[in-house]
């Protein structure tokens, strides 16, 4: 025992070093097991799925989040060798989470919680509706050749992708491959419907929507491209007004954040050749 109001003195023999050793081993294992259990959890908070099999899994690229790979991420990659991740939505946000705000850093690039950060919402899909009433003939409804958007700066990008919502009917329909709207007008070549042969319908040049819709983006590798205010949405329509021939049938045009079909808000209408809609109000 030490003396009054001494220190207490300090083993140094082997047996109290053994004894300090154990007592740094188990507090070095305790301290393991807790950052174990605590990566985990962290991990738990993004969980990689399959979307042929994983309802609600979507799949972006790595360098790209804004790009939308779901039908061609593989193993992590892209048929261009491009890295992917793929993640059920809300997984991003635990339950813990409900009440998060942008202020926590939560928001970041979803478009969903766009406005509720304050931010503006990016539109990239545009949908071409066919209005037309009980559609018929070998091209029913509205033929649509191409849809661009033009930019401010009198930049036109034209569709380059569609949408796999896309529905275009093919009963009783000569044109209703709606890839064939995608790119630049082919069947309206300097102002004329098939270089003014009208004899001459070539149907794989455009696509008579029969009652249905196409929803596309304008993004290609090189551009992400956004539908804002003070841009030009523009939809070569074969039809009466444009070649002579056919009907003008109407149809409406509208823009969204995703290809969520009861997410989009109408920009206009049109129904009589190439019209061009001014993009306002977004």
């Amino acid at each position: 025992m030490a003396a009054e109001g001494s220190l207490p003195r300090l083993d140094f023999s082997c047996e109290g070093k053994k004894m300090m050793d154990m007592r740094t081993l188990g507090m070095t294992i305790m301290a393991g097991l807790a950052l174990s259990v605590g990566l985990v959890g962290c991990g738990n908070l993004i969980e990689d799925c399959d979307p042929e099999f994983d309802e609600d899994c979507a799949c972006t690229l790595d360098d790209d989040p804004g790009v939308d790979v779901t039908d061609d991420c593989i193993n992590g990659e892209t048929e261009d060798q491009e890295f992917c991740t793929c993640t059920i939505a809300g997984d991003l946000l635990d339950d813990d989470d409900d009440d998060a705000t942008c202020g926590d850093g939560v928001c970041g690039d979803d478009e969903s919680c766009a406005v509720d950060c304050g931010d503006s919402p990016s539109f990239r899909f545009v949908m071409v509706e066919d209005l037309t009433r009980n559609p018929s003939g070998d091209f029913p409804g509205a033929d649509v050749d191409a849809i661009s958007l033009i930019k401010r700066d009198g930049d036109e990008l034209f569709a380059a992708s569609l949408s796999s919502d896309t529905d275009v009917d093919c009963a009783g329909n000569r044109a209703c491959d709606p890839s064939a709207l995608l790119g630049p007008p082919d069947a309206i070549r300097g102002g004329k419907c098939f270089g003014g042969q009208l004899s001459q319908v070539d149907a794989s040049t455009f696509t008579a929507l029969n009652g249905g819709f196409a929803v596309v983006q304008f993004s290609d590798r090189s551009r992400d491209a956004k539908v804002e205010n003070g841009d030009r949405l523009r939809v070569y329509e074969i039809g009466a007004t444009q070649c002579g021939a056919f009907d003008d049938d109407p149809y409406r045009v509208s823009v969204s954040v995703s290809d969520d079909l009861g997410s989009f808000v109408e920009v206009g209408t049109g129904g009589r050749g190439v019209i061009t809609i001014p993009v306002t109000g977004l």
